[in-house]
Protein backbone atom coordinates (compact mmCIF):
# COMPACT_ATOMS: atom_id res chain seq x y z
CA UNK A 1 0.00 0.00 0.00
CA UNK A 2 2.93 2.37 0.51
CA UNK A 3 4.38 1.73 -2.34
CA UNK A 4 1.18 2.45 -4.10
CA UNK A 5 0.63 5.53 -2.74
CA UNK A 6 4.50 6.81 -3.41
CA UNK A 7 3.45 6.10 -6.83
CA UNK A 8 0.45 7.76 -7.21
CA UNK A 9 2.59 10.80 -6.18
CA UNK A 10 5.00 10.53 -8.15
CA UNK A 11 2.19 10.28 -11.19
CA UNK A 12 0.49 13.26 -9.67
CA UNK A 13 3.93 15.23 -9.74
CA UNK A 14 4.05 14.13 -13.38
CA UNK A 15 1.08 15.36 -13.85
CA UNK A 16 1.21 18.91 -12.74
CA UNK A 17 4.17 19.11 -14.88
CA UNK A 18 2.89 18.07 -18.08
CA UNK A 19 0.01 20.63 -17.22
CA UNK A 20 2.20 23.81 -16.33
CA UNK A 21 3.75 22.83 -20.06
CA UNK A 22 0.81 22.45 -21.36
CA UNK A 23 -0.57 25.98 -20.02
CA UNK A 24 2.73 27.62 -21.94
CA UNK A 25 2.44 26.10 -25.29
CA UNK A 26 -0.21 26.17 -27.98
CA UNK A 27 -1.89 23.24 -29.33
CA UNK A 28 -2.66 22.46 -33.14
CA UNK A 29 -5.05 19.98 -34.52
CA UNK A 30 -4.62 17.24 -37.19
CA UNK A 31 -4.21 14.02 -38.54
CA UNK A 32 -1.08 12.11 -37.90
CA UNK A 33 1.59 9.35 -37.72
CA UNK A 34 2.53 8.06 -34.03
CA UNK A 35 6.29 7.15 -32.39
CA UNK A 36 6.54 5.93 -29.25
CA UNK A 37 9.93 6.09 -28.28
CA UNK A 38 12.19 4.74 -25.56
CA UNK A 39 15.43 6.86 -26.30
CA UNK A 40 16.40 10.31 -24.16
CA UNK A 41 15.51 10.98 -20.91
CA UNK A 42 13.11 14.64 -20.44
CA UNK A 43 14.90 17.06 -18.78
CA UNK A 44 13.00 16.24 -15.08
CA UNK A 45 13.37 12.79 -14.88
CA UNK A 46 17.39 11.81 -15.93
CA UNK A 47 17.66 8.76 -13.70
CA UNK A 48 17.75 5.47 -15.26
CA UNK A 49 15.81 2.20 -13.66
CA UNK A 50 17.10 -0.86 -13.76
CA UNK A 51 15.75 -3.40 -16.66
CA UNK A 52 15.41 -6.32 -14.87
CA UNK A 53 12.43 -4.92 -14.20
CA UNK A 54 11.03 -5.20 -17.46
CA UNK A 55 11.85 -8.93 -18.33
CA UNK A 56 9.42 -9.67 -21.24
CA UNK A 57 8.54 -12.42 -22.99
CA UNK A 58 7.00 -10.22 -25.90
CA UNK A 59 10.84 -8.95 -26.21
CA UNK A 60 12.13 -11.73 -26.08
CA UNK A 61 10.31 -12.80 -29.41
CA UNK A 62 10.93 -9.86 -31.40
CA UNK A 63 14.59 -10.34 -30.45
CA UNK A 64 14.13 -14.07 -31.55
CA UNK A 65 12.72 -12.66 -34.69
CA UNK A 66 15.31 -10.12 -36.01
CA UNK A 67 17.94 -13.04 -34.89
CA UNK A 68 15.82 -15.06 -37.71
CA UNK A 69 18.04 -17.93 -38.95
CA UNK A 70 21.54 -16.59 -37.85
CA UNK A 71 23.49 -17.54 -34.84
CA UNK A 72 23.72 -15.29 -31.63
CA UNK A 73 26.37 -14.60 -32.26
CA UNK A 74 26.20 -13.86 -36.02
CA UNK A 75 23.39 -11.40 -35.16
CA UNK A 76 25.08 -9.42 -32.44
CA UNK A 77 28.21 -8.86 -35.16
CA UNK A 78 25.69 -7.57 -37.82
CA UNK A 79 23.56 -5.37 -34.89
CA UNK A 80 27.14 -4.01 -33.69
CA UNK A 81 28.53 -3.71 -37.02
CA UNK A 82 25.29 -1.93 -38.67
CA UNK A 83 23.86 -0.37 -35.72
CA UNK A 84 20.26 -1.35 -35.95
CA UNK A 85 17.52 -3.88 -36.48
CA UNK A 86 14.19 -3.71 -38.04
CA UNK A 87 11.46 -5.85 -37.08
CA UNK A 88 7.85 -5.29 -38.78
CA UNK A 89 4.34 -5.28 -37.37
CA UNK A 90 6.40 -5.58 -33.52
CA UNK A 91 2.87 -5.13 -31.84
CA UNK A 92 1.39 -8.45 -33.41
CA UNK A 93 -1.78 -6.76 -34.94
CA UNK A 94 -2.32 -4.34 -32.44
CA UNK A 95 -0.59 -1.31 -34.91
CA UNK A 96 -4.22 0.00 -35.31
CA UNK A 97 -5.18 0.22 -31.29
CA UNK A 98 -2.19 2.25 -30.48
CA UNK A 99 -2.76 4.54 -33.65
CA UNK A 100 -6.03 4.87 -32.51
CA UNK A 101 -5.01 5.86 -28.67
CA UNK A 102 -2.33 7.62 -30.26
CA UNK A 103 -4.86 9.92 -32.00
CA UNK A 104 -7.45 10.54 -29.16
CA UNK A 105 -4.28 11.91 -27.17
CA UNK A 106 -3.68 13.87 -29.89
CA UNK A 107 -7.21 14.92 -30.69
CA UNK A 108 -7.70 16.01 -27.03
CA UNK A 109 -4.80 18.35 -26.53
CA UNK A 110 -3.02 15.93 -24.27
CA UNK A 111 0.16 15.86 -26.72
CA UNK A 112 1.58 19.21 -26.52
CA UNK A 113 3.49 21.26 -29.73
CA UNK A 114 7.09 21.30 -29.81
CA UNK A 115 9.16 23.10 -32.70
CA UNK A 116 12.41 23.44 -32.75
CA UNK A 117 15.53 23.73 -35.27
CA UNK A 118 18.22 21.44 -35.40
CA UNK A 119 22.19 22.23 -35.36
CA UNK A 120 21.84 21.79 -39.44
CA UNK A 121 18.56 24.62 -39.67
CA UNK A 122 16.10 22.18 -40.52
CA UNK A 123 12.83 22.50 -38.66
CA UNK A 124 11.13 19.88 -36.69
CA UNK A 125 7.45 20.09 -35.94
CA UNK A 126 5.91 17.65 -34.12
CA UNK A 127 3.13 17.43 -31.20
CA UNK A 128 4.82 15.14 -27.74
CA UNK A 129 4.26 13.87 -24.59
CA UNK A 130 6.58 12.14 -22.01
CA UNK A 131 5.04 9.31 -19.87
CA UNK A 132 5.18 5.93 -18.41
CA UNK A 133 3.56 3.19 -18.75
CA UNK A 134 1.36 3.62 -15.48
CA UNK A 135 0.38 7.00 -16.37
CA UNK A 136 -0.59 6.05 -19.59
CA UNK A 137 -3.28 3.45 -18.79
CA UNK A 138 -4.14 4.82 -15.14
CA UNK A 139 -4.89 8.56 -16.67
CA UNK A 140 -5.22 8.44 -20.43
CA UNK A 141 -7.00 4.80 -20.68
CA UNK A 142 -4.56 4.10 -23.35
CA UNK A 143 -3.56 0.08 -22.30
CA UNK A 144 -2.02 -0.60 -25.94
CA UNK A 145 -0.08 2.59 -25.34
CA UNK A 146 0.90 1.06 -21.94
CA UNK A 147 1.83 -2.42 -23.56
CA UNK A 148 4.16 -0.71 -26.14
CA UNK A 149 5.87 1.31 -23.74
CA UNK A 150 6.47 -1.87 -21.44
CA UNK A 151 7.46 -4.01 -24.52
CA UNK A 152 10.70 -1.05 -25.40
CA UNK A 153 11.99 -1.52 -22.02
CA UNK A 154 11.61 -5.07 -22.07
CA UNK A 155 13.89 -4.41 -25.18
CA UNK A 156 16.23 -3.13 -22.97
CA UNK A 157 16.61 -5.81 -21.01
CA UNK A 158 17.01 -8.84 -23.66
CA UNK A 159 20.02 -6.86 -25.16
CA UNK A 160 21.27 -5.93 -22.12
CA UNK A 161 23.74 -8.95 -22.13
CA UNK A 162 25.11 -8.20 -25.80
CA UNK A 163 25.42 -4.30 -25.17
CA UNK A 164 27.30 -5.39 -21.77
CA UNK A 165 29.73 -7.56 -23.45
CA UNK A 166 30.04 -5.04 -26.32
CA UNK A 167 31.33 -2.41 -23.32
CA UNK A 168 33.40 -4.61 -21.78
CA UNK A 169 35.36 -5.30 -24.95
CA UNK A 170 35.63 -1.80 -26.22
CA UNK A 171 36.75 -0.56 -22.40
CA UNK A 172 39.53 -3.59 -23.04
CA UNK A 173 40.51 -2.28 -26.51
CA UNK A 174 40.99 1.25 -24.66
CA UNK A 175 38.00 2.87 -26.82
CA UNK A 176 37.61 6.46 -25.00
CA UNK A 177 34.02 6.43 -26.00
CA UNK A 178 34.05 3.84 -23.21
CA UNK A 179 36.26 4.71 -20.41
CA UNK A 180 33.81 6.42 -17.75
CA UNK A 181 32.47 4.05 -15.37
CA UNK A 182 28.66 2.72 -15.56
CA UNK A 183 26.76 5.33 -13.77
CA UNK A 184 24.44 3.85 -11.10
CA UNK A 185 21.83 1.80 -11.39
CA UNK A 186 23.58 0.45 -14.77
CA UNK A 187 26.58 -1.98 -13.89
CA UNK A 188 29.68 -3.11 -15.85
CA UNK A 189 27.44 -6.65 -16.18
CA UNK A 190 24.12 -4.16 -17.31
CA UNK A 191 25.07 -1.22 -18.75
CA UNK A 192 21.82 -0.66 -20.34
CA UNK A 193 19.73 1.36 -18.12
CA UNK A 194 15.67 2.59 -19.05
CA UNK A 195 14.22 6.20 -18.29
CA UNK A 196 11.21 6.27 -16.42
CA UNK A 197 9.30 8.29 -19.39
CA UNK A 198 9.31 7.27 -22.89
CA UNK A 199 8.26 9.94 -25.76
CA UNK A 200 4.60 9.75 -27.91
CA UNK A 201 5.18 11.65 -30.38
CA UNK A 202 2.67 12.50 -33.54
CA UNK A 203 3.81 13.83 -36.82
CA UNK A 204 1.62 16.28 -38.55
CA UNK A 205 2.18 14.98 -42.19
CA UNK A 206 1.25 18.76 -43.41
CA UNK A 207 4.67 18.65 -45.40
CA UNK A 208 6.88 19.07 -42.27
CA UNK A 209 9.86 16.73 -41.94
CA UNK A 210 11.65 14.95 -38.78
CA UNK A 211 15.25 15.81 -40.11
CA UNK A 212 18.27 13.45 -39.47
CA UNK A 213 19.91 13.53 -36.71
CA UNK A 214 21.93 11.67 -33.96
CA UNK A 215 20.81 10.89 -30.54
CA UNK A 216 24.09 10.93 -29.11
CA UNK A 217 27.76 11.63 -30.09
CA UNK A 218 31.04 11.47 -28.73
CA UNK A 219 32.32 15.21 -27.65
CA UNK A 220 35.80 15.25 -27.95
CA UNK A 221 36.21 18.23 -26.43
CA UNK A 222 34.52 17.67 -23.07
CA UNK A 223 35.59 13.93 -22.90
CA UNK A 224 32.39 12.17 -22.87
CA UNK A 225 29.11 11.75 -24.45
CA UNK A 226 26.41 14.29 -25.58
CA UNK A 227 23.50 12.59 -22.87
CA UNK A 228 22.74 9.26 -21.60
CA UNK A 229 21.37 7.49 -24.14
CA UNK A 230 23.34 4.21 -25.82
CA UNK A 231 20.32 2.68 -27.74
CA UNK A 232 17.42 3.91 -29.38
CA UNK A 233 13.71 1.96 -29.16
CA UNK A 234 11.50 3.20 -31.97
CA UNK A 235 7.52 2.28 -32.49
CA UNK A 236 6.25 3.65 -35.84
CA UNK A 237 2.70 3.16 -36.48
CA UNK A 238 0.53 4.44 -39.35
CA UNK A 239 -2.77 4.09 -40.26
CA UNK A 240 -3.84 0.81 -41.55
CA UNK A 241 -4.79 2.65 -45.08
CA UNK A 242 -1.65 4.44 -44.91
CA UNK A 243 0.09 4.81 -48.46
CA UNK A 244 3.62 5.28 -48.52
CA UNK A 245 3.66 6.39 -52.04
CA UNK A 246 0.56 8.75 -51.64
CA UNK A 247 0.84 10.14 -47.84
CA UNK A 248 4.83 10.04 -47.89
CA UNK A 249 6.99 9.28 -44.60
CA UNK A 250 9.77 6.48 -44.14
CA UNK A 251 12.54 5.48 -42.23
CA UNK A 252 15.51 6.50 -43.40
CA UNK A 253 19.16 5.43 -41.76
CA UNK A 254 22.52 6.38 -42.09
CA UNK A 255 24.33 3.69 -40.93
CA UNK A 256 28.00 4.42 -39.37
CA UNK A 257 27.92 8.04 -40.34
CA UNK A 258 27.96 11.66 -38.18
CA UNK A 259 26.02 14.09 -39.01
CA UNK A 260 28.48 15.80 -41.11
CA UNK A 261 27.87 13.33 -43.62
CA UNK A 262 24.37 14.21 -44.29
Amino acid sequence: AEDRALHERVIEQRLRSFLNVAAMKSYVQGKAGCVVEDTAFPPAFTTGVATFSYVSGGARALLLEAIGDSSQEEFEERFLQDGYFIVDNALRGKTDDLTSEARKLDDSGTLQQDIRTTSQGLKMKRRTMWVDEEMVKRRYDAPTICEAITLLKGLADVLNPMMSRHHASRVAAGDVEHQLPAAWPATEDAVLTVPPDVMVASYAGDGTVFPAHVDNAYNKSFGRRQNARELTAILYTNPSNWDSERDGGALVLYPNSTEHDW
